[in-house]
This record gives structure tokens, C-alpha cells and sequence, in this order.
């Protein structure tokens, strides 16, 4: 399992952000990404198409990938990579069926973080 997260969480990355800010500030950053990831998968789960702005969908999924990349949260970015892509094609079908390997890798994620008391379980 360790080795699998080695590929959901770049941990040196984490390690580098931790030391220029210290551990509270990234513990925080941390959990701000967990609520604008957990609220865009909410947002995705709700989405109806024909009343939604697909437009907006599309920068919340690149905001979310931004952040995770940022923080070095691998496996997230990468699905999001492939969910923006889908969406901007204008695949809303693929972008919701990618959503339970989005949430998949997100709850794998956060058990890693957790192991490395980067998270609250």
C-alpha cells in the first residue's frame, strides 16, 4: 500500500511546502483542499446538464487540479487532468462516470495524509 501512495501523494513535494511554511500552515492548506475538493465533487454528483453552466464545472475541475498539483496530491491531479479534458471536449457522460475514480483516489489520498498526520481522520 505504501508504494501505491507513493504515486497518490508527492511527498517530497509535501515535505519542501512543510518546511517554507511550516506544519500548521500546510495542515490547513491541506484541509481548505479537502473542502474545495469535497465540494466539487458535490458540485459534479449535482450537476444537471441542461441547467447547470458546463463552463463553470469546467474551471472548478482546473482549480482543483491547480491546487492538488500544488500540494503535491498526484493521483487527484491526474484524474482531475483527465476529467477537464473530458469536460472541455464537451463528454459530460465521461466526466461523471470518472467521478467515482476521482472519489477512489481522493479517499486513498486521505488515508496516506492521515498516516502522515497531514490530515484529521
Amino acid at each position: 500500500m505504501e508504494s501505491q501512495n507513493l504515486n497518490l501523494i508527492n511527498f517530497d513535494q509535501l515535505s519542501e511546502l512543510q518546511r517554507q511554511l511550516g506544519s500548521d500552515s500546510t495542515v490547513i492548506l491541506i484541509d481548505r483542499f479537502k473542502q474545495e475538493l469535497e465540494g466539487l465533487i458535490s458540485q459534479i454528483s449535482n450537476f444537471e446538464k441542461d441547467q447547470d453552466d458546463f463552463e463553470t464545472l469546467i474551471g472548478s475541475i482546473h482549480k482543483s487540479a491547480g491546487s492538488s498539483a500544488a500540494l503535491g496530491i498526484s493521483g487527484v491531479q491526474q484524474q482531475l487532468n483527465i476529467m477537464e479534458t473530458m469536460a472541455k471536449t464537451g463528454n459530460a457522460t465521461e466526466v461523471f462516470n470518472e467521478l467515482s475514480r476521482l472519489m477512489e483516489i481522493w479517499q486513498a489520498a486521505k488515508a496516506a495524509l492521515i498516516i502522515k498526520s497531514l490530515m484529521q481522520p
